[in-house]
């Protein structure tokens, strides 16, 4: 996020080969907790994200 607002500590990680398919698609959970997840952007909603780590 490039929105100069609040910081999140998660990251997201999504490979696509040349046809498009996802080859990896990885949501790697930071020691720091959050309420904005970006679901609406990034796809990540906090039942996935509590699931994680």
């Amino acid at each position: 996020d490039t929105s100069g607002q609040k910081q999140n500590f998660i990251i997201r990680v999504s490979l696509v080969n040349y046809h498009g398919n996802a080859i990896l698609d990885e949501i790697i959970r930071q020691p720091f907790n959050f309420t904005e997840f970006r679901s609406n952007i990034t796809g990540v909603t906090p039942e996935i994200y509590a699931t994680k780590g």
